[in-house]
């Protein structure tokens, strides 16, 4: 697999599990829940989460980009598989 790739994917998956954490400190914070387990960097107004892994954050309409060619190269290097095992 292609390096880049590869470091594509790592990204995506940390990036989501950032996504998630986040997701699950509003949740709890909705639910007047217990959030103590959270990092949370505060500043004079509000509170905000500080991610899990330290990756470059884009905004979700590049993300999205980001994900959907990744899949689709995943896609097509399956299939060019399949292809060279017939021939």
């Amino acid at each position: 697999m292609d390096t880049h790739f590869k470091n594509t994917n790592e990204w995506i998956q940390k990036t989501n599990e950032n996504k998630q954490n986040e997701r699950a400190y509003y949740a709890k914070l909705k639910n007047n829940e217990d959030t103590s387990m959270f990092n949370v960097r505060k500043n004079r107004t509000s509170k905000t989460v500080v991610p899990i892994h330290n990756v470059e954050k884009y905004d979700d309409t590049l993300y999205n980009f980001i994900l959907e060619t990744t899949q689709t190269i995943e896609k097509l290097n399956e299939r060019i598989a399949e292809l060279e095992k017939k021939c």
